[in-house]
């Protein structure tokens, strides 16, 4: 092959690997964004608390366990999803007596699942969010200021997908949120 050939060769993969960099950021925009929303959704302890009044009758029909003892249980909770401990095991009191373990096996094992999700939900918003920050910075130290038109482009491309997948399922939840 010529210099030519060569040279034309070597823009061509360079564009592309420009290209396929440019997608993964559009497409792992909305990733973080999700994932990083809904790990702070799951961290809040006004989620837990939200939950507890909303169904605090059905609750009371259940437990004779005070709001402070609920507090504690939604702390516990939130602990496990982001320890290290293979099972969960919330120790309150109820009805005057303490309790190792609120949960039956069977709610044990499905906590282990939700576990495993809101782990894999956090990675996801971690390396992704490496990414975007990784690409945002080499652009910036290679190109200066003339990479910030295509950073803000690929921004608003990546939250208008966020957009559209925000609302493609809100729509969908509307529809049927069982089937969905």
């Amino acid at each position: 092959a010529t210099l030519g050939d060569r040279c034309n060769l070597t823009m061509a993969n360079a564009y592309a690997s420009r290209a396929l960099a440019i997608a993964a950021f559009v497409a792992l925009l909305p990733l973080f964004l999700i994932a990083a929303n809904a790990t702070w959704v799951i961290n809040t302890p006004l989620l837990y608390s939200y939950g507890f009044s909303k169904y605090r009758d059905q609750i009371n029909y259940y437990l004779d366990i005070s709001d402070d003892e609920l507090r504690s249980a939604g702390g516990q909770i939130r602990d496990y999803f982001n320890n290290d401990e293979e099972e969960l095991a919330i120790n309150v009191i109820v009805g005057g007596v303490r309790f190792d373990n609120l949960f039956n096996d069977r709610e044990v094992t499905h906590m282990k699942d939700v576990k495993g999700l809101v782990q894999g939900v956090d990675l996801i918003w971690k390396l992704s969010g490496l990414y975007l920050l990784v690409f945002a910075a080499v652009g910036l130290i290679l190109w200066r200021r003339s990479f910030l038109r295509p950073l803000g482009r690929s921004v608003a491309i990546g939250g208008g997908a966020t957009l559209g997948l925000v609302a493609l399922v809100g729509l969908g939840s509307l529809a049927g949120f069982d089937r969905l």
